[in-house]
């Protein structure tokens, strides 16, 4: 008895603190909407109180970090105070969506000009000031554009092989010459600080948040100097292949990648929709979903990319062990699967399909020539306009016997192609390069295969040159 008259205690108290909250909000002309705004404040409070708990644990853990190389003798900083100083930089920088300080500033100005008095003389001014701040706030905006796509921009950094990590290296490679990626990721916040709705959510968030502080890292990281990223590593492989070690396949690390920052963020700039039907050949009844891809896996047909795109679209034949099993016949039976594109990503990511197999694994090592620019036509047939719409290929990861990964990247910075190979970094011309794509694989380095394609999304009237 004595707990139900506590909690009912309780339950009045705080209704009269909510009506006492309204009531004041109304004194002074408060909306709803606004009393809505001040709950919104109360989570931004309790944000900021997750991110002053990683701040400290960062700081802390770099004091830990200087003191141990202290007592080393060491003078040079480890890669592991590079990374902590990294994420305390992140941690203390005001990121996307938050407002720069500068514009919120200018957006205050601009509201203050609104409502000075509007009497004769005052009118000029006022309409001056208004002016003012809104060119300001315009310039504070363009400015803070600008350097978001300036620290999006990474060179290529030499990566040491942690063990058996040179397909997650020649990827990570290819992550960071693409700046709208970088852009999107860094716009989160800290990630770190998010709350899982799930348990299994939680890897997803360690994930993510080890991309971000790597990305942040290596912003001020020396590219002459390698870069170990150990730490990432181990996150990656826990949360992709269970902890298990081993050479593991790239496809496999940029799927799981993608998915996590599609299921965290909502959207992604990878994303495909493919409409995708079956028709049974016993009803003859069809049956259509569209699902979203973050890359096209294409089996090898012919030899160009051309060819194994076109075979994408043309479906396949259901039958055998593969049957499809028909809702309305309620029974497996022979069916034709087809795949559209239906639209246009901003990346688009092509996995050539080279392994077969479960347990004993065999690679179809077919060279498969491809173009340095791709016409959309080659594989969208959706309903948006997209004529002249093409793509640069902008990197690529290769992988030769007996299982080693490198790759070609085209640098966001300098337009420079550049061959990678963990920790050994050097130029490539564009002739070298479509060499390589001409031939369908790597004659200088241990005839490699390209099994990852990236391509950048540009909009131009360049469809003469696209193959």
């Amino acid at each position: 008895m004595k707990r139900i008259v506590a909690f009912v205690c309780l339950l009045v108290v705080q209704c009269s603190m909510l009506f006492g909250m309204e009531d004041r909000l109304k004194q002074t002309g408060a909306s709803s909407g606004e009393i809505k705004s001040a709950e919104r404040r109360d989570l931004t409070q309790e944000e900021e109180r997750w991110r002053k708990a990683a701040e400290d644990q960062a700081a802390a853990e770099l004091k830990q970090e200087q003191a141990a190389r202290e007592q080393r003798g060491e003078t040079a900083i480890t890669a592991g105070e590079e990374f902590l100083r990294g994420r305390l930089k992140f941690l203390r920088t005001p990121l996307a969506p938050r407002v720069p300080a500068l514009e919120k500033e200018q957006k205050k100005k601009l509201d203050l000009a609104k409502v000075l008095p509007e009497s004769a003389g005052d009118a000029e001014k006022r309409a001056a000031a208004a002016k003012a701040s809104q060119e300001a706030l315009a310039k504070a905006a363009a400015d803070a554009k600008t350097a978001a796509s300036r620290s999006a921009l990474m060179p290529a950094i030499p990566l040491v092989n942690v063990g058996s990590t040179c397909f997650a290296n020649a990827t990570l490679q290819c992550l960071f010459q693409l700046p709208s990626l970088q852009t999107m990721v860094l716009g989160l916040g800290d990630v770190k600080t998010w709350k899982p709705v799930h348990p299994l959510e939680q890897q997803s968030i360690n994930f993510i948040a080890q991309y971000q502080y790597l990305v942040i890292a290596l912003q001020s990281w020396t590219p002459s100097t390698a870069f170990t990223p150990i730490t990432f590593c181990t996150t990656m492989r826990t949360r992709v292949f269970g902890g298990a070690r081993g050479s593991q396949d790239a496809a496999q690390f940029f799927s799981a990648f993608t998915d996590d920052l599609g299921d965290l963020k909502g959207k992604t700039p990878f994303d495909i929709a493919v409409n995708s039907t079956i028709v049974c050949h016993e009803c003859e009844e069809s049956s259509a979903k569209t699902e979203t891809e973050h890359y096209l896996a294409l089996s090898i047909a012919g030899g160009t990319l051309k060819d194994c795109l076109a075979q994408y679209m043309q479906g396949e034949e259901l039958t055998g062990t593969e049957q499809y099993r028909c809702s309305y016949c309620n029974a497996k039976h022979d069916a034709t699967k087809t795949l559209k594109v239906t639209s246009l990503p901003d990346i688009l990511v092509l996995q050539l399909k080279r392994y077969t197999g479960t347990t004993a694994i065999t690679k179809n090592t077919t060279p498969v020539s491809f173009p340095l620019v791709l016409d959309q036509a080659n594989f969208y047939q959706g309903d948006e306009k997209a004529a002249g719409v093409v793509y640069d290929l902008v990197g690529m990861v290769n992988h030769n016997e007996p299982g080693h990964y490198t790759a070609y990247v085209k640098s966001s910075s300098d337009g420079i192609w550049r061959f990678c190979d963990d920790t050994k970094i050097a130029e490539r011309t564009s002739d070298q390069v479509k060499a390589v794509a001409d031939a369908g694989v790597d004659k200088v380095y241990r005839e490699a295969t390209p099994y990852l394609l990236f391509y950048l999304r540009r909009s131009a009237a360049a469809s003469s040159s696209a193959a």
